[in-house]
């Protein structure tokens, strides 16, 4: 009993940060749910865009083939574990819901996670900056 009333709790902290998002790009728009990560503060060097992290089916939902219809390039990212590389591509916007109203981030990179979340609850993992919605 001790545990689930544990797991309650910590779902209810985590859904606190769940959002309503819309993805476009070229034309096509995804609804997904995106999990406010404080702790992602990846930026793409060259651009200096933030990047938020997506599950491989929203990026199949974009496009079928990832590194040719999406213009896909690899980006180098620090883990706890070491290095890795994603794959991020530009997107024409990114909008996060809170209620009816929508914050609007033009300058965003999607990078494509290669495992899946271990939560099913979200979709995207979005950048600390969102906070507040301050458009990026």
């Amino acid at each position: 009993m001790h545990k689930g009333v544990r797991l309650l709790y910590r779902r209810k902290n985590v859904f606190a940060y769940v959002s309503d998002c819309e993805i476009s790009f070229r034309g096509r728009t995804v609804r997904a749910k995106g999990f406010l990560d404080t702790g992602n503060r990846l930026y793409d060097r060259e651009t200096e865009a933030p990047v938020v992290i997506c599950s491989k089916s929203v990026a199949f939902e974009l496009s079928d083939n990832l590194r040719v219809k999406l213009g896909g390039k690899p980006l180098k990212i620090a883990t706890a574990a070491g290095t890795d590389e994603i794959t991020v591509f530009k997107i024409d916007s990114l909008k996060i819901y809170r209620g009816d109203k929508a914050n609007i981030f033009n300058n965003v990179l999607l990078g494509v996670a290669k495992t899946a979340f271990r939560d099913g609850g979200y979709d995207l993992i979005l950048h600390s900056e969102m906070i507040g919605g301050t458009p990026c």
